[in-house]
């Protein structure tokens, strides 16, 4: 036994059966594809506003001498983010173990 849905179109007011898309006007009546496309958009709005996002001066300073062309610079920063990153992530666990205990 197979599922009829009626849904009504809300820009012209037809009533389309099993469809994503209005038989009259074209319109998406889906409401699980709408959302979905809606998301897709936000998603795709947030990363072009990241992508276009100027980086701040520390941000670059890092960034350039992480690929800086003399090896000896670049590993000091490298060194630099290693360290940086297991500082973030004992002070992640530390956040996590406080919350645990405190639950």
């Amino acid at each position: 036994m197979a599922f009829i849905s009626k849904i009504k179109c809300r820009d012209c007011g037809t009533f389309n059966t099993n469809k994503d898309y209005c038989e009259n006007c074209g319109a998406l009546i889906n409401p699980k594809l709408k959302r979905e496309k809606s998301d897709q958009k936000r998603i795709d709005d947030r990363e072009e506003e990241e992508r276009n996002r100027e980086k701040g001066k520390f941000e670059l300073f890092i960034e350039r001498n992480r690929n800086h062309k003399n090896i000896f610079i670049r590993l000091f920063f490298q060194l630099l983010y290693g360290i940086w990153f297991i500082v973030m992530a004992i002070g992640a666990f530390i956040a996590w173990l406080f919350a645990a205990v405190a639950a």
